[in-house]
C-alpha cells in the first residue's frame, strides 16, 4: 500500500513538473513572483490579466505594448497571441510548422493506427457532448449514468489528440477541432461557477489536471498548424495554460516539499523552477 500511494505521489509530482516547467519554456514572460501569483489559481484569466501582467522590457511586445497602453486591448491581445504561436514552433517536443510533415510520416508508417483513432474520437463524440457535466451524477448521451471512474477520464480528455489526428484524416473536418474548443471552454466555465467536482473525483486533482494539460498541449501545438485554429480560440488554450499553471502550482505544494525525486535533484530543479518561472526570465 505504501509504494502505491508512493508511486502515485510521484506521478503527481511528474505531471506537476512537465507543466510547470512547459509553462516556463512558453509563457515565463508573465509575471509570476513568489511573493505574489499575479495569475490567480482562483480565476480564469481574462483579456486584462493576461496584459496588465506581462513582464515589461521585452523588445519582441514592443507592439503589444503599445497597443495595451494606447487601450486598444483587441489589438494588443491579438498580437499577443500571434507572437505566442510564432514562440511556441520552437518551444515543445516539436514544431507546429512540421506537423503536417510529421503527420503523413505518422500516417504512412502506421496505416492501422487510423481505426484505433478514429473509434476513440467517434467514441468520445457519442458519449459526451462538447457542454457537459464535470460533477456527478449525470447522465451521458446514450443515456447512461457516468461513473466516478468515466468522470475521471473525461476530467483526463484522454481522446483529445485521436480527435486532433482525425482532424487531419478526414482533411480538417472542422467538427473536431470545434468540439475540443467548446469542452475546453465548458470546464472553464464549470469552474467559474463552481459547477465541477472538487472533492473525490476532483477535476483539478493534480494528476488529472496535470494529464488533461499534457494532451491539451499536445492538440494545441497539433492545431496550430491549420489556419482554422483561429486567434480567439488559441487564447482560450493560453488563458486555460496559464490558470492550469496555477492550480498546480497550488495543489502540488505539499507533495514537492515532501518527495524525493529519484534520479534527479530536487535541490536542481527548485532552483530551475525558481528561476524560469518565479523570477520570469524574458525571451531568449
Amino acid at each position: 500500500m505504501f509504494m502505491k500511494v508512493n508511486l502515485y505521489k510521484r506521478c503527481i509530482v511528474y505531471y506537476s513538473l512537465f507543466l510547470l516547467i512547459f509553462t516556463t519554456m512558453i509563457f515565463f514572460l508573465f509575471d509570476i513572483t513568489v511573493a505574489e501569483i499575479s495569475i490567480s489559481s482562483k480565476k480564469i484569466p481574462d483579456d486584462f490579466d493576461v496584459l496588465q501582467n506581462l513582464k515589461p522590457g521585452i523588445p519582441q511586445l514592443l507592439n503589444v505594448y503599445q497597443a495595451r497602453d494606447a487601450r486598444q486591448n483587441d489589438d494588443a491581445i491579438k498580437l499577443l497571441t500571434d507572437h505566442l504561436k510564432e514562440k511556441a514552433a520552437d518551444r515543445y517536443y516539436f514544431s507546429w510548422k512540421s506537423f503536417k510533415q510529421r503527420y503523413k510520416q505518422y500516417q504512412s508508417q502506421y496505416p492501422k493506427k487510423r481505426k484505433e483513432h478514429f473509434n476513440l474520437a467517434n467514441e468520445q463524440i457519442t458519449t459526451y457532448p462538447p457542454e457537459t457535466h464535470w460533477i456527478l451524477p449525470f447522465k451521458n448521451l446514450k443515456d447512461d449514468e457516468v461513473t466516478a471512474y468515466e468522470l475521471r477520464h473525461l476530467a483526463r480528455q484522454q481522446k483529445s489528440f485521436d480527435m486532433a489526428l482525425m482532424f487531419y484524416y478526414f482533411d480538417k473536418d472542422k467538427k473536431y477541432l470545434d468540439y475540443w474548443v467548446r469542452q475546453v471552454a465548458d470546464l472553464n466555465h464549470a469552474f467559474s461557477k463552481g459547477a465541477y467536482d472538487d472533492a473525490g473525483n476532483g477535476v483539478y486533482e493534480s494528476f488529472r489536471a496535470g494529464k488533461r494539460i499534457h494532451n491539451r498541449l499536445l492538440c494545441h501545438h497539433a492545431y496550430l498548424a491549420s489556419e482554422k485554429y483561429d486567434w480567439k480560440s488559441q487564447l482560450l488554450l493560453i488563458k486555460t495554460f496559464l490558470h492550469h499553471g496555477a492550480q498546480l502550482q497550488k495543489r502540488t505544494l505539499k507533495y514537492r516539499q515532501e518527495i524525493i525525486i529519484p534520479g534527479a535533484s530536487w535541490r536542481f530543479l527548485k532552483s530551475l523552477l525558481c528561476c524560469q518561472i518565479f523570477k520570469s526570465q524574458i525571451y531568449g
